[in-house]
């Protein structure tokens, strides 16, 4: 029986589901079958700077696509990266993307397997080729130092790579680490707010364990005092991740090893707070990620277990006992989601219902699903991929919503439309921005919200008898639906 006080809330979300428009559908144009195996995670943005975001995906043979909303093929691309160079080249990394030339428009830079950096303009032409002198199967990362100069970091063959916006090694570069497999992709970000620009690395060393590793960037780049940390043994790093979890203006690094839970450190090397003992399995090895998902002002770490993906409560728990030896941090309420993870796969964290509140996107198995960050599944999720997922979702804007960007390990490109707002975007996808940082105190690049009248810019969108606005803000069907019912979940939870 349904209390009378929600009687007329759902009897209004009954109508309001009748003539609803799917939020959920696949844009049109898509899904792109690439007929070329995808390289690590497809990103979402403006490349172009015409206020829509646009879809790129790497591919092993070198090429890099692009596409617009429709489907269509931005000018120039694909590109070949073989034809560029003027030799075979395949890719194993996905790109990264910056300002280099604070010009407004993004640079593309990429690593080929045989080490040649380059770096294309907007326009996809070839700005920058060279040689690093050794094999490269890491992410390259684009970050900004205290100066403003933006920075190329990179892991290759055992050694450091901190390169200027020229391509030009910056003093002190490479600094050779210890032999070992290092993880895929590093973090960047001033964790101790020095005004020095530092790299989280992850690697198995040749004893079987897994180390931890903080490089500052100063005047040359050197292992901090106190690193590496043993983490224990280990067959597989995933890539670190940054984050101001309290809010005390210091940075916390994690690092996690496939069948592990992560381990949350501080700038000096020491156990910052450890996790709730949860069983991990064969969970396998899925990005992590870190976000507020609950506007607190603290965020959450988020990390595959044996059930599922978990969401602890770092931040909180730091703040709570900031004077103290912190307890365990706990799971969250909802968690962990009973989703079968794919490894390599990521979350990505943003407003995708409408309602303000910041959803979890994540792979699962061969398929695309949205959660809330109470952990229920968001209607008309979730979307079917075809095949195994390859690498992290991505979300975007179009006009005035939210875009879900995924390629499947077949080399199908996928492209879902959301009804949320594109400022509310918390992880963006791989390593939580186009610069790939990991780092959560990066800015991600602000995205353009048009109007919904037709006057002026943007074609007006398409209403139907469910579609409109109340006191300024847009209201579609399916968000006022979950609208409703996360207000009655809410209520649930305060009476109990």
């Amino acid at each position: 029986m349904i209390p009378r006080g929600w009687r007329s809330g759902w009897v209004l979300a009954a109508l309001i589901c009748l003539c609803a428009r799917a939020s959920s559908a696949e844009s049109p144009g898509f899904p792109i079958d690439l007929q070329a195996v995808p390289v690590g995670s497809p990103r979402v943005l403006d490349l172009d700077g015409d206020e829509d975001d646009d879809v790129i995906a790497a591919t092993r043979d070198g090429r890099v696509f692009v596409f617009s909303k429709q489907g269509a093929s931005f000018p120039g691309a694909p590109v070949d990266l073989s034809q560029l160079l003027g030799q075979a080249v395949t890719l194993s990394a996905p790109p990264a993307f910056g300002d280099l030339d604070e010009s407004g428009t993004f640079r593309m830079v990429l690593v080929t397997d045989d080490g040649t950096l380059a770096v294309l303009r907007a326009d996809l032409s070839l700005e920058l080729a060279q040689s690093l002198g050794a094999d490269a199967l890491t992410t390259p990362v684009v970050a900004q130092s205290r100066e403003g100069a933006r920075l190329i970091v990179l892991s290759v063959d055992g050694a450091l790579h901190v390169l200027d916006a020229t391509g030009a090694k910056t003093n002190g570069s490479p600094l050779q680490l210890p032999s070992g497999t290092w993880a895929p992709a590093v973090a960047v970000a001033d964790v101790d707010r020095d005004g020095v620009l530092d790299v989280a690395l992850a690697r198995v060393g040749d004893d079987g364990h897994a180390y931890a590793t903080r490089v500052t960037l100063g005047t040359s780049p050197e292992v901090a005092a106190g690193w590496p940390v043993d983490l224990g043994p280990a067959t597989r790093v995933l890539p670190p991740v940054v984050a101001d979890f309290d809010g005390d203006g210091q940075s916390e690094l994690v690092f996690g090893a496939e069948g592990q839970l992560p381990v949350v450190l501080r700038a000096s090397g020491d156990p910052a707070i450890a996790l709730a003992d949860v069983p991990v399995g064969n969970a396998p090895a899925v990005l992590m990620a870190a976000a507020d998902l609950d506007g607190d002002g603290t965020a959450e770490l988020l990390c595959a277990v044996d059930d599922g993906l978990a969401a602890f409560a770092v931040g909180t728990q730091l703040r709570r006992n900031r004077q103290l030896t912190p307890l365990p941090a706990p799971m969250r309420d909802g968690f962990p989601i009973d989703a079968a993870q794919v490894a390599q796969s990521g979350p990505a964290v943003a407003d995708v219902a409408g309602d303000s509140d910041r959803d979890l996107i994540v792979s699962t198995g061969d398929a695309v699903t949205v959660r809330s960050r109470f952990g229920a599944e968001a209607l008309g999720w979730p979307q079917p991929a075809g095949a195994p997922l390859a690498g992290a979702v991505a979300v975007g804007a179009q006009r005035d919503v939210m875009v879900i960007a995924a390629v499947s390990e077949d080399g199908v490109l996928h492209l879902w439309d959301g009804v949320g707002q594109p400022q509310h975007v918390a992880w963006d996808g791989f390593q939580h921005d186009p610069g790939n940082t990991g780092a959560l105190s990066t800015p991600l690049p602000p995205r353009t919200v048009h109007p919904i009248s037709g006057g002026g810019g943007a074609p007006p969108k398409e209403q139907g008898c469910c579609q409109g606005s109340i006191g300024g803000f847009e209201l579609s069907a399916l968000s006022a639906l979950l609208v409703l019912g996360r207000l009655r979940l809410r209520g649930r939870l305060r009476r109990r």
